[in-house]
């Protein structure tokens, strides 16, 4: 099950940058906010679940401007691990299960 706040950690070349994801999924759709310092309640796109893995899109502000993203990952229990595929190149996702 992906529903829930996920504590996700983007290792971006830059170093690593973290943002909070409250992810729901409702059958094979997903739905969410981001929350970060540069990023305010924005709302994921094009979420979907199959089995452990779970797809979603985004517009999200970083210190190189705005960008659309792809995060495709897989969920382990409280553990998720994908990619984010962003204009800059694709960089590995990790996240944790939060509460």
């Amino acid at each position: 099950m992906v529903t829930g706040n996920w504590e996700v950690i983007i290792a971006t070349p830059m170093g690593k940058m973290e943002i909070m994801v409250d992810l729901e999924a409702n059958g094979n759709e997903l739905t969410g906010v981001i929350n970060s310092k540069q990023n305010k309640n924005v709302p994921i796109k094009d979420g979907k679940v199959n089995g452990n893995d779970v797809s979603f899109s985004a517009s999200i502000k970083t210190p190189l401007g705005s960008t659309d993203v792809t995060v495709t990952a897989t969920v382990d229990g409280d553990s998720m691990a994908g990619q984010m595929i962003t204009k800059f190149g694709a960089v590995n996702v990790t996240a944790s299960r939060q509460g």
